[in-house]
């Protein structure tokens, strides 16, 4: 079934600076999707646009088959945003009291809330952490807090808006095994992923490429990937793996893109 779809949408600032042109796409229930593309080519602002945190300057967006706007507030509590600084969205006091904030707006029982508090801390491995103040969090941590704060919420969609783009390596695994985590999920929710990292498109079935303002690509990661000519099209550079594939097959290598990292050290040595 059709969550999102966004049908002739474009985004004009000051009547002239075009960000976003004539997009049209729709998203499916439990889809697990990354949106990539150059520094400019409306990523963020794209993900604004489908959580209603700004309107089209033309076209419509639809939620379940139904038109939505700014002023839909019960279509609108279905979707979560995880932004770029975790340092931004961190509201209570202790962790504990962060992902109690929104369940206390949606009026859940009280009586509810420290069953479904200590159920999604522990979905993020961060239940021992609950009585921890933020400042005592690292960036990582204080993401994956941000992530159980909203998917206590039960939402349709999250959206990771660039969420690692200020972690450490360290920080980028924690949230990235979280992502896995919410993937295998039963009660699996739509996952968009903005990301400049090429590893973490990995993590989705289906990418999206925007490039002059316009959608360039929509398909599998792995398709993209392997198709050299449309990565230098698209000005995009490929994970490590599809990378060293690449020049080890110019190279007279018999490996594949297949292959684990193990199997092609081994077939190096061979």
């Amino acid at each position: 079934m059709k969550l999102i779809e966004l049908k002739n949408v474009s985004l004009i600032y000051n009547k002239k600076d075009v960000v976003l042109n004539n997009i049209s796409f729709s998203i499916n229930e439990g889809e697990i999707i990354s949106i990539i593309g150059e520094n400019g080519s409306g990523k963020s602002t794209l993900g604004k646009l489908i959580t209603k945190l700004i309107e089209p300057t033309k076209g419509e967006l639809f939620f379940k088959n139904k038109s939505y706007s700014i002023s839909n507030e019960e279509i609108r509590k279905n979707f979560g945003m995880i932004f770029q600084n975790p340092d931004n969205q961190f509201i209570g006091n202790t962790v504990e009291d962060d992902v109690a904030f929104g369940l206390e707006n949606r009026c859940i029982n009280p009586k509810d809330m420290p069953k479904i508090i200590d159920e999604k801390l522990n979905l993020v491995d961060m239940i021992n952490y609950k009585k921890y103040q933020p400042n005592l969090l690292s960036g990582g941590q204080k993401q994956r807090v941000a992530i159980a704060s909203n998917i206590a919420l039960n939402l349709s969609l999250l959206i990771f808006d660039e969420a690692t783009s200020m972690l450490d390596p360290k920080g980028e695994l924690e949230v990235s095994n979280i992502i896995e985590k919410l993937k295998k999920a039963d009660n699996k929710m739509t996952l968009i992923i903005i990301t400049h990292n090429m590893e973490e498109v990995l993590l989705t079935n289906r990418v999206l490429v925007l490039k002059d303002q316009k959608i360039s690509y929509d398909g599998k990661p792995d398709d993209l990937f392997k198709n050299e000519e449309l990565l230098k099209t698209l000005n995009i550079n490929p994970p490590f793996k599809y990378e060293l594939v690449t020049k080890l097959k110019k190279a007279g290598f018999a490996v594949d893109f297949n292959d684990s990292l193990k199997s092609i050290k081994d077939k190096i040595w061979q």
